[in-house]
């Protein structure tokens, strides 16, 4: 299995102590990227910022850093609430930073109906970490930048 990336890695480590909600920023600020201008993501879904979709963005709409961070961090508020009121089972710090940033990429409702989700609430957790790797996919076409993703997030599942 392939390791994380280095530049990663080593700010994943500067935040060790931090808690798992600031690692599941930097992780996911990581492999967004950064946009204060709205753009249309690989699915054609308006993006701003680190990966942040929804309600307010037009392609007008232009964000500055401090925004972008108030916004990513408003999101990992949310997707950590996802995980804790959708999982049953406990989780590693590791665990929880995959979800966070699995959720964020493919939605709360696609993780509410997964595979991923029923293996993990049963207990079965190296299935639901495999389950990761299915899904690189955006309109049929696989990116490899998903791949390496997956990866990582798979990575951190175990």
């Amino acid at each position: 299995m392939p390791a994380l990336p280095e530049p990663l890695r080593k700010k994943l480590l500067a935040l060790s102590g931090a808690g798992a909600l600031a690692l599941a920023a930097c992780y996911t600020a990581f492999w967004e990227g950064h946009a204060t201008r709205p753009y249309a993501d690989s699915g054609g879904v308006l993006t701003v910022c680190y990966g942040h979709t929804g309600g307010g963005i037009t392609p007008e709409t232009t964000q500055t850093p401090a925004q972008c961070e108030a916004l990513l961090a408003a999101d990992m508020r949310q997707v950590f609430a996802v995980i804790d009121q959708q999982v049953t089972v406990p989780l590693s710090d590791g665990q929880r930073v995959a979800l966070a940033a699995f959720i964020h990429n493919v939605g709360a409702g696609a993780f509410a109906r997964s595979t991923l989700l029923k293996r993990l609430n049963v207990g079965d957790i190296p299935a639901a970490c495999d389950e990761l790797r299915r899904w690189v996919k955006v309109n049929g076409v696989t990116l490899n930048g998903l791949v390496n993703r997956r990866a990582a997030d798979e990575w951190l599942c175990r």
